[in-house]
């Protein structure tokens, strides 16, 4: 290759490359979720997981048909098991938009099986980042039974997997 082609060859080369690694950056990919039980926990046979991930603009009103208002919207599918059967539990995350940090706020609710068991799939809005996620017994403000953390040595996981900006595997 002449020195006449080899330059703009590699400036093409090294604008798409910084092009792919910004675009990589913004891309958040998938949260996979281990909850684990906190110490106390009334339920320390409990366990959960579950995955999460942000769609840009996107509110799926109608199946197949979303609805793009500008808004991120958290995708979210959660399991657990080993819980008080038939009690209500809500899911909560700090560093919502509508509420004050550190406080905390319930994302979903939900009531075990008479197996003690539960699956929910949601959609929610007003998360900047999902750094802990706590399950409580009853309400936002009920008693942490399970925890999933990005921060080392606490009770659960969060792992971020790379993947497409708002990817959903399920």
């Amino acid at each position: 290759m002449t020195r006449r082609r080899f330059i703009p060859a590699l400036t093409l080369a090294i604008v798409a490359g910084a092009a792919t690694i910004a675009y990589a950056v913004h891309e958040t990919g998938n949260n996979v979720l281990t909850f684990a039980p906190v110490a106390g926990s009334f339920s320390p046979n409990a366990k959960g997981s579950g995955e999460t991930s942000i769609t840009q603009g996107k509110i799926d009103s109608a199946p197949g048909n979303g609805v793009d208002d500008g808004t991120d919207v958290w995708k979210a599918s959660f399991q657990f098991s080993g819980l008080k059967p038939r009690q209500m539990y809500t899911i909560t995350v700090p560093g919502r938009y509508d509420a004050p940090p550190p406080a905390e706020s319930g994302i979903v609710s939900f009531v075990t099986s008479s197996d003690g068991s539960s699956r929910t799939y949601f959609e929610f809005v007003g998360l900047a980042r999902l750094g802990v996620a706590r399950l409580r017994l009853g309400g936002d403000q009920g008693p942490v039974v399970l925890q999933a953390t990005r921060a080392a040595g606490g009770a659960g996981t969060i792992v971020t997997q790379p993947g497409s900006y708002g990817g959903w595997s399920r």
